[in-house]
């Protein structure tokens, strides 16, 4: 799995995020109750600059445990992050 490395050098890598993102995609398929699975994802997401897949992560998180603290406050950032470019989140 691409997460096994922690080197600093993947962690602005696109490569590696793409890779990390499959990975946390078979994950959710092995377990999609998973809270911890989808807030990573939902960062990678956010890191690749794809903030629809990102906010349904962290959206997904809330279905499973409603006002969860991290993903409340982390959406809250995306979205707000999405506003100030004028994207359409959805």
């Amino acid at each position: 799995m691409a997460l096994v490395s922690s080197s600093n050098e993947k962690i602005y890598n696109k490569e590696y995020h793409v890779k990390a993102c499959q990975d946390f995609d078979r994950l959710v398929q092995i377990n999609d109750g998973y809270r911890s699975t989808y807030h990573k994802r939902g960062l990678v997401r956010f890191f690749l600059k794809d903030y629809p897949s990102a906010l349904v992560d962290l959206d997904r998180i809330l279905e499973l445990k409603p006002r969860d603290p991290v993903a409340t406050q982390n959406l809250w950032f995306i979205q707000a992050f999405v506003d100030s470019l004028g994207v359409m989140a959805s």
